[in-house]
């Protein structure tokens, strides 16, 4: 696990205090095992978890009185938590260090996880692809802020496109947590190899997701058991989406309507992506033309490159529309 991330169990012996922030927008719990002490600063999102775990409904309603009358409600939240803590029921903080001793956390959980070691993981699954026969092109291995990733290239398949000729590529991705309170996840992915755009599918994968509880034995099986089915699944379809993706160039789009169509993207989004918009509509429209190809690109080559969630999930719904529908959808 990464050493940015730490998880904590607070119990009767490890909490030493807890304090109101300074704007009363959560608490600050003050952890200590004997040999180590930590100030965790808990809001947010992590602060509605712990007060739904010592019993709040209306959480709104809650974080509203202790900015309003911190007097009046905070005691009640301290003497929950204690409670909690003095039947025997631990509370898991999933923290990131922001300084020498300080931690914020960012997920609240009751249930004790199993870790499991990144490289354990990634090699089970290459184990287990291998055993079943399927071959596995590459690896390349993904690091984000709170997860690690490996990406496992399946099959290649060309792409005849009018101008050029490139290759669509097909694999698994299976992700990892850098602490144990959250899931190992599986995703089908397919790249354009020569512009990198990538169209994740989800609907293939089902949205796979295996929390990280019970014996470790038990939930490297899962996951091999769920690595394969997908992969047989992403093998099987890459053909199928390749030939779409190819039909899209044989589907003229009016000039007006494919230049309104980047213009509303554009106006979705920040100004600082306009730039990189423009840039890449300029390079797919020398390459394919006004064709809903273009379209296409534009949009996954955005999802792949833009690096705010909301905004990728929105674009790769674009591009999951187009190549679907045959037509640009409403942006």
């Amino acid at each position: 696990m990464s050493d940015k991330f730490i998880d904590l169990v607070l119990d009767e012996r490890t909490l030493y205090d807890i304090e109101k922030t300074p704007k009363g927008k959560g608490v600050v719990i003050t952890y200590h095992n004997g040999k180590e002490q930590y100030d965790v600063i808990v809001t947010n999102t992590a602060f509605s978890q712990l007060l739904r775990l010592i019993g709040y409904e209306k959480v709104s309603d809650i974080k509203k009185m202790l900015r309003d009358t911190p007097r009046r409600i905070f005691p009640t939240i301290t003497d929950r938590i204690y409670k909690r803590l003095e039947e025997g029921k631990p509370i898991i903080l999933s923290c990131v260090k922001v300084d020498e001793g300080i931690l914020k956390a960012f997920r609240v959980t009751s249930e004790e996880y199993t870790p499991i070691p990144h490289r354990e993981l990634f090699n089970a699954v290459q184990e287990a692809l291998e055993v079943e026969g399927i071959k596995i092109i590459r690896t390349e291995y993904c690091e984000w802020i709170k997860r690690v990733g490996m990406t496992y290239y399946l099959k290649e398949v060309e792409l005849k496109f009018v101008k050029v000729r490139d290759v669509l590529a097909s694999g698994l991705l299976v992700t990892n947590a850098n602490t144990a309170h959250d899931s190992i996840r599986l995703f089908a992915f397919n790249i354009i190899l020569s512009c990198r755009n990538g169209l994740t599918t989800r609907e293939l994968a089902g949205r796979i997701y295996l929390r990280h509880v019970g014996i470790k034995q038990e939930i490297l099986k899962r996951v091999k058991v769920y690595a394969v089915e997908l992969a047989r699944k992403i093998i099987d379809a890459s053909e199928t989406i390749a030939d779409n993706i190819v039909e899209l160039e044989q589907i003229e789009v009016e000039r007006r309507e494919l230049n309104g169509f980047i213009i509303a993207l554009k106006n979705k989004m920040p100004r600082k992506w306009h730039r990189l918009t423009d840039s890449l509509y300029r390079s797919f429209l020398k390459k394919h033309g006004y064709t809903l190809l273009t379209g296409f690109q534009v949009t996954s080559g955005l999802t792949t490159r833009v690096t705010n969630a909301t905004l990728q999930q929105k674009l790769q719904k674009l591009s999951e529309e187009i190549l679907t529908t045959r037509t640009l959808p409403r942006v």
